[in-house]
């Protein structure tokens, strides 16, 4: 397991490089649950698959997503810290195959 760690974050998330600005799942999450993020109480607004990816910190729209400390997109719209990392609120600089149209022009 990494030995990279967010301070007062929930365990069942896991930070894989310190630039990161997501926290992958390591255990599923369930709707309305409380998490801890940086001595945030987080209350989840739907439930996360074991995979997915969170926001560590709030996102301002157009930032760069960073995973492996590499960059995999760019938020289409602010997120929120805690907020769930997916192909509705990021476009993919890596698959553009996968971008919808809107998406392609918010960039």
């Amino acid at each position: 397991m990494s030995k990279l760690l967010t301070v007062n974050t929930d365990k069942r998330l896991l930070l894989l490089d310190k630039n990161d600005n997501i926290l992958m799942v390591i255990q599923p999450l369930k709707k309305n649950e409380e998490i801890w993020l940086n001595y945030v109480k987080i209350k989840l607004q739907k439930n996360v698959k074991m995979g997915f990816k969170l926001a560590r910190h709030n996102i301002d729209k157009g930032a760069e997503i960073l995973k492996y400390g590499y960059v995999i997109g760019v938020a289409v719209k602010r997120i929120g810290q805690g907020e769930l990392i997916h192909f509705h609120n990021i476009a993919s600089t890596y698959m553009p195959s996968v971008l919808k149209p809107q998406q392609m022009e918010d960039l």
